[in-house]
This record gives C-alpha cells, structure tokens and sequence, in this order.
C-alpha cells in the first residue's frame, strides 16, 4: 500500500513514463492509480492455487529479507504448514475483491462473484503453466513490439532463455497431487480453485481472439 500510494503522490499513471505497471493488489492499484481519464488495461498470470501455496512456504523458509518471514517456517513440514492457520487462504480472490488484508476472514459468494466477473471481462489472460503461449500472447495484444518492447519469445533469444532458465523461480520438492497435504492445501483455497479453473477456460476461449 504505500508504493501505491507514493506512486499516485507522483502521478505515475498520468505521468504517461510507465507502459506496465505491476502490483498485486489489483484492486487496490485500481482504486488509488486510475482514475475515468487514466485507465489502464488488466493482464495477469494465473498460478495453481496449490502449486502456489507449496512454493510460497519453500520461499518462506529462506526468505529472512522478507517482511512477513518467520523462522517458524523453518522447523515445520510443508504438511504442517497446510494444516495452520497461516497457509494461504484464497490469495487470489482477496486481491481482486478488495479484501487482502483481511487474511482468514470469511469470503462470501459476492466476493467470489466479483472476482470472476473481473477476470471474464477485464483481463487478458496468461498461465504460469503455458508461460511461453502467455508471454507472446500479451506481446501481441498490447502491441509491445510498437512500444519498443521485444517480448516475442519465439523471436527474442533473451526472452526464451530468460523463461527456459526458469530466473525467477523457488526450487522445492514436489508435492504430489492428491495427497492428503494437496487436498488440506486446495480445501483451504477452495474460492482460488473455482478462479483458477475458470481462468484456464478463459485461456483458451481468449486464444481464438487474440492472433
């Protein structure tokens, strides 16, 4: 919240210098950023709520710059993790119906509602399992080339060796899917779950309109 708020202390939207800006609280950076003048247009990457989950406690465990780092993390088991109270609790869904710092309380049918229809209407979509298809996909609809911006993967050697290199990920064990630790993990993100699959059907209803 308070990078949002000193970046609209300094006008970035209607500055017009930024082509992407990032933030994960969305509805947050909605409200505070843009106003009926200076709007903007939503692309987001969609994680497997469990997947997620799993690779947020790896990082935990090491992240000691992180502010919400605990060394509690470090003397658990991923299992004992899914079965606390601090395991993530539909991340997704919080941040886009304006609720993220409300951590464990209850989420309603609206929220849950409010959220798809954001996500139907306002975003183009990309998948962290498909990033390749994702990445050339945003580059083509937003006309990155134009910009300057060379995000084809196919055509940008960086690009493609960036994504293969896999720079920005956490290495952790695998935890296999229907475990008792996946399901207490997707039972405790049952809101992200219903989000998450209707984003993988957006993804390919959006591939017959984006070339």
């Amino acid at each position: 919240m308070e990078g949002l708020k000193h970046a609209k202390s300094l006008e970035l939207v209607q500055s017009g210098f930024a082509d992407i800006i990032s933030a994960t609280r969305a509805y947050d950076a909605t409200d505070i950023l843009f106003d009926p003048i200076h709007q903007g247009r939503m692309f987001a990457i969609f994680r497997h709520p469990v997947e997620r989950a799993v690779s947020m406690f790896y990082y935990l465990q090491q992240a000691t710059w992180e502010s919400t780092y605990n060394p509690i993390y470090k003397d658990i088991t991923i299992h004992d993790y899914a079965r606390s109270s601090v395991t993530d609790d539909n991340w997704m869904v919080r941040s886009l119906a304006g609720k993220a710092d409300s951590p464990g309380a209850p989420l309603t049918e609206r929220d849950l509602d409010v959220a798809l229809e954001i996500v139907r209407r306002k975003c183009v979509v990309g998948l962290l399992s498909n990033m390749e298809e994702s990445v050339d996909r945003f580059s083509s609809y937003f006309n990155f080339r134009k910009r300057g911006m060379q995000l084809n993967v196919k055509k940008n050697p960086k690009c493609k060796e960036y994504l293969k290199s896999g720079s920005n990920t956490n290495s952790h064990p695998p935890l296999q899917e229907g475990s008792e630790t996946w399901r207490l993990l997707e039972q405790k993100n049952g809101a992200d779950m219903i989000l998450y699959r209707e984003a993988e059907r957006i993804f390919k209803e959006q591939k017959l309109l984006i070339p």
